[in-house]
């Protein structure tokens, strides 16, 4: 079949037409964003703002250009700013009252940029939604920053400066983000945030309130932040492979209640100057509290620890209490120190359990707790009343070398064959108290008659102070 030559210049015609037409959009956007550029560039407000609005028209009609024009938006946050905290009076000569209306102004400006991005990254609004869009605000000052209920993909926040509340409830962040040295002026809420891939907030300050209830976190990095007022992680879920808050500082009540560390939990050398409360926290990989400082109350009332909990030489200078607590494998308070009140009543050791060398100033309760795995509290001191009454001793046990200054009592306690005493010391008052078992006698105390029983061997009773 023999096409005719006609329809063959119709195509070719077709073509340049197309080819043109290419030619003239590309030149058209390159006009419209190089003139927005320049706009953005002026030395006049009025006029940067028509270039934001500009580069936003672009973006719109443009999706190939979104993230082109995002980044110009975003560096043109991080450029220097600082606000004038004080407004002139009105004797101010007129350079000051000029300095200070182009302060006003560029205010505006830049308000409109972070009103541009936010309204662009909420998906429950297609029409105007950009996807798969990156934010690099390095070093910016931000005012009033919100983004909530967004959705982006690496965001970039290290450096910043939140001026005024910043809000990301609820927001989603597909890819790393970072917010390493941030610093927030007043409240900060990332209630109900989503952190697919991680969160650095290494070294980040938080002047004001700062909330992460019902977050979702992967990898989480904490180390070195300070925490100037009250925090909320009730409900966070750290579903990572560590979440990280190594030498971090919380000058307030701190809440982790109802939190899932999915994998490893470090608080290396965290000082918590308030009261802390972990109750029914889940720690599902190891939980470091090694050389942690606890200057309040601290509750792990009914928290789990599936792994390994490590709290060698932690200082808990308030009340702890570990009631109902679940402690599945090692649980390790070697050189611990309980200035308050430590209640483990109730409490659950499958693993083994340690306290070498632990001090327990205030009274300590072991009430009815259950140590499955071997228990070692060689060379502790109790300096207040020791309770072990109704407590378990399943696997060996040794108290070889442990001081007991006052009471103690071991009232329906059960031990195993392998259990020893030797050199333990008990203070006379601790011997002869009306509150205490005497433990010359250890009445009540169930020894286990498979093998040889308690051994009291070297039990020294110290003269009455």
């Amino acid at each position: 079949m023999r096409v005719p030559t006609g329809i063959f210049a119709l195509l070719l015609a077709v073509r340049r037409q197309q080819h043109n037409e290419s030619d003239a959009t590309e030149k058209n956007v390159t006009e419209l964003y190089t003139k927005a550029a320049d706009q953005l560039g002026s030395t006049e407000a009025p006029v940067r703002l028509a270039g934001l609005y500009a580069f936003e028209r672009l973006a719109h009609n443009d999706p190939g250009q979104r993230q082109s024009i995002v980044n110009v938006i975003c560096a043109y946050l991080r450029m220097p700013f600082t606000p004038l905290d004080v407004t002139p009076s009105a004797a101010a000569d007129g350079a000051q009252q000029k300095e200070y209306q182009g302060q006003l102004q560029e205010r505006e400006v830049r308000l409109a940029a972070q009103r541009i991005l936010a309204e662009h990254i909420k998906p429950d609004v297609q029409r105007t939604f950009w996807t798969d869009i990156d934010l690099d605000l390095t070093n910016a000052y931000l005012i009033g920053f919100h983004l909530d209920d967004c959705l982006v993909r690496r965001a970039v926040f290290d450096g910043a400066t939140f001026s005024g509340d910043a809000w990301f409830r609820g927001a989603t962040f597909t890819a790393q983000a970072w917010f390493s040295g941030a610093t927030f002026t007043h409240r900060a809420r990332f209630d109900k945030a989503r952190f697919t891939c991680g969160a650095s907030f290494h070294n980040a300050h938080f002047t004001d309130y700062a909330s992460f209830r019902e977050a979702d976190i992967a990898r989480a990095w904490f180390h070195g932040a300070s925490f100037n007022d009250h925090v909320v992680f009730d409900g966070v879920r750290f579903t990572g492979e560590d979440a990280v808050f190594d030498d971090a500082t919380f000058a307030e009540t701190a809440r982790f209640g109802d939190t899932t560390f999915t994998g490893d939990a470090s608080f290396h050398q965290v000082t918590f100057n308030h009261a802390v409360d972990y109750t029914r926290a889940t720690f599902g990989g190891d939980a470091v509290f090694l050389n942690a400082t606890f200057v309040g109350g601290v509750w792990f009332r009914d928290a789990t620890f599936t792994r390994t909990a490590a709290f060698t030489r932690a200082a808990l200078t308030g009340d702890a209490t570990f009631d109902h607590a679940k402690f599945t494998a090692a649980a390790v308070f070697d050189r611990a120190i309980f200035t308050g009140s430590a209640a483990f009543d109730r409490a659950v050791f499958t693993g083994d359990a340690t306290f070498d060398r632990a001090a327990f100033t205030g009274e300590a309760t072991f009430d009815r707790a259950r140590f499955a795995g071997a228990t070692s509290v060689d060379g502790a001191t109790f300096v207040g009343v020791a309770i072990f009454d109704g407590t378990t001793f399943a696997g060996a046990v040794g108290f070889n070398g442990a001081t007991f200054v006052g009471g103690v009592g071991f009232d329906s306690a059960t031990f195993a064959p392998d259990t020893v005493f030797v050199g333990a010391n008990f203070a006379a008052d601790a011997a002869d108290s009306g509150l205490i078992v005497n433990p010359r006698e250890f009445d009540t105390v169930t020894v286990d008659t498979r093998d040889t029983g308690t051994r009291k061997a070297n039990v020294q009773f110290l003269p009455t102070v």
